[in-house]
């Protein structure tokens, strides 16, 4: 995650709409580690009505280990008029000029080529990914089992067996539903949630799944009901973690402060205070309840309790997204949602337990890497969508839904050890200044 200004929770918060997006890039541009930068210098000079050595004593002063006081607040101030969201400085931008000069790099093309044109750009340019066929599915709440990937799936299970080199009973093959049997082989080899989540990244890369556009990685309950998890969720709560410890905002357990002694299979079955993002209506928190969650100190007892794992949030995605039953016939299945607020409390019972993320095979919400990182930054910040509307050219950022997808559509290239289980701190570089 980037941000404009560490204090301000808001901003730091605020999906960043195209034009922003532009305007950070040409601020990025004159950093003075690209070649174009005198390029950006002039662009900038022309859309901000700076002068250029304003513009240089910037970024000498953001080499500055130690600024004076008087420093400090030029900076503060310049940066102020850089921002990308200062309404009185930016002049309106010109596209199609920017689009000549190389600032805005329009693709046309599948969503494993504009992977890699994400790879391939650097965060000062801004990607216009022109008439991206999404379709006009749901992939967020009514989602098609075919944008699914099950992680205790036919699937998955078959592809472990596999690579564990072990026989699954020819039941379970042909009609592709576990049984008691089943889940004993797999509780004697360790299917615990990262390998499952590491198996599923080599099954996506299988031929069924090329053409398929996944929105979501699905626990399916013994009950029959869903757990969904989504790959940029696991990202936004480590940000979010960091972002609370920081200003000092812990996550509290709302039934007594018993955070640091809970153990065993009661470890999760209480309730927690996990404060917003942004604050709307007055709340500065979220209440999550988590039950059935795995046993993070005794790591090899019950290693398939995470098939129970449920939650709730009452956040307004989770609750809008908890308001959805599947019917058929008489039996009700209802679909829950591990957002960001359910994944920075399971990272912060860790974290206060002093449990490795990284060591934990039952942790439900994987530490990304740096490039995983990276790479989910230039989605939020770097790539629009632009379409042609009749005479009209509209563009708008890339939803949460689109960013799963397209981080999914990663996965079917890099391996589990690229996107997971990062070897320097986290802390380092999950989030980090805009400028």
């Amino acid at each position: 995650m980037r941000y404009k200004d560490p204090n301000d929770q808001t901003a730091t918060f605020t999906p960043l709409e195209p034009h922003q997006m532009v305007r950070a890039a040409l601020v990025e541009g004159m950093k003075p580690r690209y070649d174009e930068r005198e390029k950006y210098r002039n662009l900038a000079e022309y859309y901000l009505g700076i002068d250029g050595t304003r513009i240089d004593n910037l970024f000498s002063l953001m080499e500055e280990k130690n600024p004076t006081k008087k420093q400090k607040a030029f900076l503060d101030d310049l940066i102020c008029e850089l921002a990308y969201d200062n309404k009185k400085n930016w002049n309106n931008l010109n596209y199609k000029n920017l689009k000549n000069e190389g600032v805005i790099v329009e693709y046309s093309g599948d969503f494993s080529g504009l992977v890699q044109k994400v790879l391939d750009t650097e965060e000062n340019k801004v990607i216009f990914a022109q008439n991206p066929d999404f379709g006009e599915k749901d992939y967020v709440k009514h989602i098609d089992w075919r944008n699914k990937l099950f992680l205790n799936g036919a699937d998955v299970i078959i592809r472990f067996a596999e690579d564990k080199g072990f026989k699954l009973p020819k039941n379970f093959l042909k009609y592709r539903k576990p049984t008691k049997e089943v889940y004993s082989l797999l509780e004697q080899h360790g299917f615990t949630y990262t390998r499952a989540l590491k198996t599923a990244i080599k099954v996506l890369k299988e031929p069924k799944y090329a053409k398929r556009n996944i929105s979501a990685l699905v626990i399916k309950n013994r009950n029959g009901n869903e757990l969904r998890q989504h790959q940029l969720d696991f990202i936004e709560a480590a940000e979010m973690l960091r972002y609370m410890l920081w200003h000092g905002k812990p996550i509290k357990q709302k039934v007594g402060d018993q955070i640091l002694e809970l153990c065993g299979k009661d470890y999760a079955a209480n309730e927690f205070l996990v404060p917003k993002r942004i604050t709307r209506g007055g709340w500065d928190h979220d209440t999550v309840e988590i039950h059935y969650l795995p046993d993070f100190v005794n790591q090899g007892k019950n290693i398939l309790e995470w098939m129970n794992t449920v939650t709730e949030c009452n956040c307004e995605h989770a609750f809008n997204l908890r308001n959805l039953e599947e019917r058929r016939g008489w039996t009700t299945r209802i679909a829950q949602t591990f957002d960001p607020h359910i994944g920075a409390a399971v990272l912060a019972l860790q974290f206060y337990k002093k449990i490795s993320p990284n060591k934990n095979p039952n942790n439900l919400n994987p530490l990304p890497t740096r490039a995983h990182v990276e790479f989910a930054d230039k989605l939020r910040y770097n790539v629009a969508i632009e379409t042609q509307v009749g005479r009209i050219r509209k563009r708008a950022r890339l939803n949460e839904a689109h960013i799963e997808i397209l981080i999914n559509e990663l996965a079917k290239e890099w391996e589990f050890e690229d996107m997971y289980g990062p070897k320097e701190r986290i802390k380092d570089f999950i989030t980090r200044p805009m400028y």
